[in-house]
């Protein structure tokens, strides 16, 4: 009896110190899935245009300037300087996703444009270039992504699989300005603003946004919003007027992810899986938490603990001195026959007695897309060409043309434009043709007779930007 009360005791024990470990060691597993704002941090960037500025003295070739100190040099007042915003880290640290405004306002400087690259701010006049590879701009959804010329040692951010209901938590980290001087600027830390969601709505164009009453200045433009997870919900891009700056607006994770697919860019997406649209660079991606940190192996630990005293508990059990009598098996007897006119139970177009098969589930239909080409002002603003097989060509001369410009319009040239669609990579191919120019809507200008391959929602013009086009891929309804 003695032994017995000991065995107890110790059986009580041992189930009481299994319990307060298991409990302990899944509230460390769920703490572990708490943001780590440090971790946050070192995936956010500060984004500016920089050039060399041995474009203006050969003696300084090799020594990047940003383009506001450059357009000061050269005597360019600009009204709106460029100073650059936030931007953050995917694809293994070779890619950069900002706002597209971040980086348009030097843009419009259209003679030095193919001197400017985006850049990732390192410290004061240290900087890692890039090259933009990818832009929805700011009428549309306002999101640009560019590639390093180098990989940053940085980790990547995560994006959400869910969205954002209102009243959900969320971190904005960010650059807003802290002061015009350079130096300063150029060194100071990111900053973390909280807030809730107050509002998931659509812009004026249409554009899914979160309306949030965490803080936005100018200089955030470009960061990512976080859930509590730490995953990338949107990305910080506006606030309606300065008379409302508790009112800021992100652009939703979902508009992200089109662009990044559209630039064939590799992504991380929801718990632990990664989600890849473009090459996969070699290696664990950087920034990677250790094996301990991993909730699931936390948790694995936690069900092993609880395991192991389920296994002591039934050990430690007296055994029973009663032995039940084994009971008969049955034995096998025919099967009743089916009456006359009744089925046996199977189902139709199978054979009786073989084993069922699951039917696959029907595939949910695929919506067919048309390509377009669409004129965004000028003189075929608002006209829409479907895309087929042949190439539409774009200019003056009624019996080649399309399109058909007026023949006073002296900046178009005959055949100036041609544009196909490849349905083999669903893109677009753009030709230029023509005397004065076909142009990428950052300023670049094709080289005559050069075939440039566009993806749905990127733009083009013909001479100037008053030609402005867009090729798109549209529902068939």
């Amino acid at each position: 009896m003695f032994l017995k009360q000991i065995h107890k005791r110790l059986f009580l024990h041992g189930l009481l110190l299994v319990s307060v470990l298991g409990m302990t060691m899944a509230a460390a597993g769920i703490s572990s899935e708490a943001a780590d704002i440090n971790l946050m941090k070192q995936s956010v960037v500060r984004v500016t245009m920089v050039v060399d500025k041995g474009v203006l003295d050969p003696n300084f070739k090799g020594t990047l300037i940003p383009i506001s100190e450059f357009l000061r040099d050269i005597g360019v007042a600009a009204k709106d300087e460029p100073t650059g915003g936030t931007g953050f880290i995917i694809g293994n640290g070779k890619y950069i996703v900002t706002n597209y405004h971040v980086v348009a306002e030097a843009l419009k400087y259209q003679k030095y444009v193919a001197y400017f690259k985006p850049a990732v701010v390192l410290g004061y006049n240290r900087y890692k270039t890039g090259k933009l590879i990818g832009w929805s701009d700011i009428q549309r959804k306002d999101i640009a992504i560019f590639e390093m010329d180098e990989r940053l040692d940085r980790p990547d951010v995560t994006f959400a699989a869910a969205g954002m209901n209102v009243g959900d938590d969320v971190t904005c980290i960010g650059y807003p300005a802290v002061a015009d001087v350079e130096e300063v600027w150029a060194n100071s830390e990111s900053s973390v603003s909280s807030g809730k969601i107050q509002k998931v709505t659509r812009d004026e164009n249409q554009t899914r946004v979160y309306q949030t009453d965490a803080a936005i200045n100018h200089g955030n433009s470009g960061g990512p919003a976080f859930n509590s997870k730490g995953e990338v919900v949107g990305i910080t891009t506006y606030r309606k007027s300065p008379n409302f700056a508790a009112v800021g607006y992100m652009r939703t994770y979902e508009e992200i992810i089109e662009e990044l697919k559209r630039a064939n860019v590799p992504f991380k997406q929801g718990d632990q899986a990664q989600q890849v649209t473009g090459p996969v660079s070699d290696g664990a991606a950087p920034g990677k938490a250790p094996w301990y940190m991993n909730k699931l192996v936390w948790g694995a630990g936690a069900m092993g603990i609880i395991l192991l005293g389920a296994v002591i508990f039934v050990v430690s059990r007296p055994k029973s001195q009663a032995v039940s009598a084994p009971v008969p098996a049955a034995k096998p007897g025919p099967r009743p026959a089916a009456q006359a006119g009744q089925q046996p139970n199977v189902q139709p177009g199978s054979q009786p007695g073989a084993s069922q098969q699951v039917q696959p589930a029907p595939t949910p239909s695929v919506p067919q897309l048309k390509p377009v080409l669409v004129g965004l002002n000028g003189q075929f603003a608002g006209s829409v060409v479907e895309l087929g097989v042949q190439a539409v060509i774009l200019g003056r001369d009624p019996q080649q043309a399309q399109l058909v410009f007026p023949s006073n319009a002296e900046d178009i040239s005959r055949t100036h434009t041609v544009v196909k669609y490849d349905a083999s990579s669903q893109s677009f191919l753009v030709e230029d043709r023509s005397t004065n120019g076909t142009f990428l809507v950052t300023g670049e200008r094709l080289k005559p007779g050069e075939v440039r391959r566009l993806h749905a929602g990127d733009r083009f013009y013909l001479s100037d930007n008053r030609n402005m086009f867009e090729v798109r891929l549209e529902n068939v309804r």
